[in-house]
């Protein structure tokens, strides 16, 4: 029988975090019976304590563990009340009077995007038509480039005075579509500003927290010398990304690379970052504990320099995450008592939650724990599979093993966030991860002597080679046949079957109970019909779409699957844009791979299901017994006389094709009419105004994201 009592912190910290899921989910505006829950299970749980400590404490104990679990449950939901910036009464938010300048502190690093700056900003002051007041909120600051004016020079501390509002970030356009706004908005972020170079004026200097505002110059110090030492751009990127977390000047070619090797984790300063180095200092340090009071030593020396390091890097979430998640480590050593590394990892945690609730929203923190986890569980059982005698041998199986535990632990999650897997996971990791402590080292190394002239040099030349080396075996990974399984859609529920089915496994293996192995069928079953269900549905599909592709005209079609876009050139070329808007929901139903048609040209699809006739400069659509008209460039009144007569269910506007909608409706009556994106927003709104007056039901993509019309519509 399972037994809770050596696992005590395991408890608080699963009843903390259904205290922040509760918050999160249910969103409670009202903290007060909260508060009163919270201080009375305490006093009752102190009361029982005190009065009954010496008679029946044993008796006691499911009581005391109840009261307990309300108690941090209760703790969750303030914390993460509190924690939420839109609660606060003077946040950005709630403010419905027209701003029109702000003043505002950089509080972020600034990064180099394709065609912008950005960097994060901590508004303090608002100018209303009443006057100035004060204001609270972070927002994401953009900066348009412009190839007349030299980059921006910002720097943590900066103060701004910036013309314009604030905008609140909008919900994604198109479904399944990476939602960027609750991205930020866990981040306490809900509002963007888009600058041009002139559009903001620096007028004093203003750091927040003078220990961040070190931080930063440390790291801009090492990211310098870094530039200097290793010279070409790819390796200079992905040593500022592998020892500084900064990932602003990694390309998209090596971003797809090591996404297909499985390899990610190694650009993103994180646990196996961290985790090296504790291995490396233990290494170092480790005889020290052999003398009196060597342990404690030990603890502060590896603790001291880990948070060191964390400072180097910028004090990051993923950094500070793995570094306090190690640093409990450490502390538990110096106590010289043997605990569970589990109680030591719900420590971790918790302290991480109360400092952040919102962290266990964030991908990186759920798949770093579920990682060690898996190593710590599984890895010694994988291990023990094979005993290989040669010493090089068993080196590669233990990393082997340790791949094959994260994997099994992560690839649930991954699948459900991602959509993709690595196939090639174990040779990648088997292949790259040996030189990744190497590479940490020889990295830390070039730093540390970047002020000795020809020493920095040497480091710096090999630290370049050794990224090259690297790099070559991941882009040949990166080429080998079926690399990745991409477009694997996996639904929530789907998600907890396989994580079901894994821990039954599990259980079978240590208990070798039947009704463990009865959990773990019922969910591999379970699973398998919800597959087999959404394909048939998949296969059932037929539907038409409008997207918002960033001024894009595009028409979509789904028969089973089946999928076809008609378009411009302009977008089968705009790859990345057309892959990012659409793909989760392709994915989503089904379909891996979509054709395109050019928009000039006429076409027929009878598995489809549709016949497009290209005009002049309008076009005509018959698709499941509806018809549409389609508007494709801009229509003179005259030009518009043409089109009396013709018969349509659907009228889509596309590329700002006509001024008025007044004089368009002379000669046409569509039952339904479409504004798409590309009419942009301002000639949008007032077709949509006037679509509004005349009573007849519209769709504005711009405004309502896109339009989707299924075959039962």
């Amino acid at each position: 029988m399972f037994k809770w009592a050596p696992y005590a912190f395991v408890r608080f910290v699963l009843f903390l975090i259904l205290g922040i899921c509760y918050y999160l989910y249910y969103k409670p505006t009202n903290l007060t019976p909260w508060i009163s829950l919270f201080y009375s299970a305490a006093l009752i749980y102190l009361l029982t304590f005190l009065v009954f400590r010496r008679s029946a404490h044993r008796v006691l104990q499911p009581l005391y563990g109840i009261l307990a679990g309300i108690i941090l449950f209760c703790l969750g939901v303030m914390r993460s009340y509190n924690f939420t910036a839109s609660n606060n009464h003077s946040h950005l938010i709630h403010q419905s009077d027209t701003i029109y300048y702000y003043q505002a502190i950089v509080v972020g690093k600034l990064q180099e995007r394709r065609k912008s700056y950005r960097t994060e900003i901590k508004v303090d002051k608002i100018k209303l038509k009443k006057g100035w007041q004060n204001a609270n909120g972070r927002v994401m600051f953009y900066i348009r480039k412009d190839s007349l004016a030299p980059p921006p020079q910002l720097k943590y501390g900066d103060k701004l005075l910036i013309k314009g509002s604030p905008r609140l970030l909008e919900s994604p356009k198109n479904p399944k579509q990476f939602n960027y706004r609750q991205y930020l908005a866990r981040q306490n972020i809900y509002h963007q500003y888009f600058s041009q170079t002139v559009g903001y004026q620096k007028i004093g200097y203003s750091p927040p927290n003078d220990f961040t505002k070190l931080s930063f110059q440390v790291g801009a110090y090492c990211d310098h010398q870094l530039k200097r030492l290793v010279g070409s751009a790819q390796e200079y990127g992905i040593a500022t990304a592998l020892l500084l977390g900064v990932k602003d000047r990694l390309d998209n070619e090596v971003l797809e690379a090591y996404s297909s090797a499985g390899l990610m984790h190694l650009l993103a300063v994180s646990g196996l970052h961290v985790g090296f180095i504790f291995v490396l200092l233990a290494r170092i340090f480790g005889p020290i504990q052999k003398v009196p009071g060597g342990k404690l030593i030990f603890a502060l020396l590896v603790i001291g320099i880990l948070w060191f390091y964390a400072f180097v890097t910028g004090l990051s979430a993923s950094v500070l995450r793995a570094v306090t998640m190690f640093s409990v480590v450490a502390a538990a050593k110096a106590t010289g008592r043997r605990t569970s590394i589990y109680n030591t990892l719900a420590v971790s945690a918790f302290i991480l939650l109360i400092a952040n609730p919102l962290m266990i929203t964030s991908v990186g923190f759920q798949l770093s724990y579920l990682a060690v986890i898996g190593i710590v569980y599984m890895q010694p059982k994988i291990y023990g599979w094979l005993y290989v005698p040669n010493r090089l041998l068993d080196y590669f199986w233990q990393l082997t093993s340790v791949s094959i535990a994260a994997q099994i632990a992560t690839f649930p999650l991954a699948l459900y966030y991602f959509h993709q897997f690595p196939n090639y996971f174990l040779v990648s990791n088997v292949l790259v991860l040996p030189f990744a402590s190497l590479l940490l080292g020889l990295g830390v190394a070039t730093l540390v002597f970047s002020f000795v002239p020809y020493v920095s040099l040497a480091l710096g030349y090999v630290l370049q080679k050794l990224i090259f080396g690297i790099n070559l075996i991941i882009f040949a990974i990166d080429k080998l046949p079926a690399a990745t399984s991409s477009g694997v859609y996996l639904r929530l529920t789907e998600m907890w079957l396989i994580y079901g089915g894994i821990i039954g496994i599990l259980l079978i293996f240590r208990f070798k109970r039947m009704r463990h192995l009865v959990f773990a069928g019922c969910c591999v079953l379970l699973l398998i019909s919800s597959r087999f269900y959404h394909q048939y549905l998949h296969h059932q599909q037929k539907s038409f779409a409008i997207f918002h592709l960033n001024r894009q005209p595009n028409l979509h079609f789904v028969a089973g699957t089946h999928s076809l876009f008609i378009g411009k050139v302009t977008l089968r070329n705009d790859q990345k844009n057309l892959e990012f808007n659409t793909n989760g929901y392709l994915w989503s139903k089904g379909i891996k791979t979509s054709l395109f048609w050019n928009s000039e040209n006429s076409f027929q699809s009878k598995s489809l299901g549709f016949i497009y006739r290209a005009k002049d400069k309008y076009a005509l659509l018959w698709w499941q017994g509806k018809t549409f008209l389609i508007l494709q460039q801009y229509m003179r009144y005259r030009e518009l006389e043409a089109l009396k007569g013709i018969q349509t269910d659907y009228l889509i506007i596309q590329n700002r094709a006509v001024w008025s909608i007044d004089k368009l409706l002379k000669h046409i009556s569509p039952q339904f009419i479409i504004i798409d994106s590309s009419n942009g927003f301002y000639r949008g709104k007032k077709l949509g105004l006037e679509v509004k007056k005349s009573g007849i039901p519209f769709h504005w993509v711009t405004e309502k994201g896109a339009f989707i019309l299924q075959e039962k519509d």
